[in-house]
């Protein structure tokens, strides 16, 4: 089983590759046959909801809570 990469990647073709030899090759079929490849990949929170995100009385974000998840995605 190998092992997925963790950190950036220089295209969107070598994430694919990576989860397509992730573990038990689920994504297999959507990672070597993409629909589409001119993603950007950035590094992201990955659980971004409201009720992750701290704001004070004015409504300015003061924080962003639950980074257990990040990691280099592609954009949306």
């Amino acid at each position: 089983m190998s092992q997925l990469k963790v950190g950036s990647f220089d295209s969107e073709q070598m994430v694919n590759k990576d989860l397509a030899l992730g573990p038990f090759g689920i994504y297999q079929h959507f990672a070597t046959n993409p629909l589409i490849d001119d993603h950007e990949i950035v590094f992201t929170h990955s659980v971004f909801a409201t009720r992750n995100i701290l704001a004070d009385d004015n409504w300015k974000v003061t924080a962003i809570l639950d980074w257990s998840w990040p990691g280099y995605y592609l954009e949306c």
